[in-house]
């Protein structure tokens, strides 16, 4: 997860917008700041146009990775909580809460196999910029975080995944076929905890059409190794107007064909 391997970017590709990129200095293969993005579009209300940045330091052009990013708009400079997790980063503008003025997205992407990807979500609020959306953190992460997460066992190829923060629990039937080639199988799945990768996917969803997007995280779920897939977990954070701010209103499990097999609603107010 922290190899620093050169792998392709997931799923989202940003760069097809208005993107500028600009060298200072020159020639040297590792530059000290470089200007990845540009994007310029009526922000913050306003009658006339203005630019938004995506700076990175120490960039490493070859590989297009650096050691930490920063969000520039023409008063504020936002570093992006620099992790070393997050080598790679692009942007998009976007109306997320409905209110007729786009907000800046940045996605940042992990190198490793688990394709981790970040998102920091800025909204123009009085003429400032302020954070309403960011992913957790990479720096505590744990994919066998047995504080939050829980598998457990119960026989006879049935599993409960247990996600403590929200009291979600989903029932799991496996199949033995499943595991034939795993020696003492009964007593391995015993020993099973909960594996579960960072946010790798994210979808935005208008799903009363209040012109709010809703956030849905997606992090897969393994058991026994790295491709023994059991499902997703979904959360789906709502705008909250209250506080300004995007806030977990619920929670799901997602099996391996899409279905969804236990949910829990957190937020009730719109």
């Amino acid at each position: 997860m922290n190899s620093m391997n050169i792998l392709p970017i997931p799923f989202i590709t940003l760069l097809a917008f208005s993107t500028i990129t600009q060298e200072l200095p020159v020639n040297k293969e590792i530059e000290p700041i470089w200007m990845v993005q540009q994007l310029s579009d009526y922000l913050c209300h306003t009658d006339t146009k203005s630019d938004v940045k995506l700076i990175a330091h120490h960039y490493q052009k070859s590989t297009k990775f650096a050691k930490s990013w920063e969000v520039r708009t023409e008063r504020q400079v936002f570093p992006l909580n620099n992790e070393r997790w997050y080598a790679a980063a692009d942007m998009e503008l976007k109306d997320m809460i409905g209110d007729h003025a786009k907000e800046i997205l940045v996605y940042r992407y992990h190198v490793g196999s688990s394709y981790a990807v970040g998102l920091h979500v800025f909204s123009c609020k009085t003429g400032k910029w302020v954070e309403i959306f960011h992913s957790p953190s990479l720096i505590q992460y744990d994919p066998r975080d047995t504080e939050r997460f829980e598998m457990t066992y119960l026989g006879g190829y049935q599993l409960q995944f247990h996600d403590k923060l929200t009291d979600l629990k989903a029932h799991l039937s496996l199949s033995k076929e499943r595991y034939m080639d795993i020696e003492n199988r009964e007593e391995s799945l015993k020993r099973l905890r909960a594996w579960v990768d960072p946010v790798s996917h994210y979808e935005f969803r208008d799903s009363n059409g209040d012109h709010q997007k809703e956030i849905h995280t997606h992090q897969h779920v393994y058991g026994l190794w790295h491709t023994d897939h059991l499902g997703t977990f979904v959360t789906i954070y709502k705008f909250d107007q209250k506080h300004g701010a995007y806030r977990i209103k619920e929670v799901a499990f997602q099996e391996p064909n899409k279905k969804i097999c236990s949910r829990k609603v957190i937020l009730d107010s719109p």
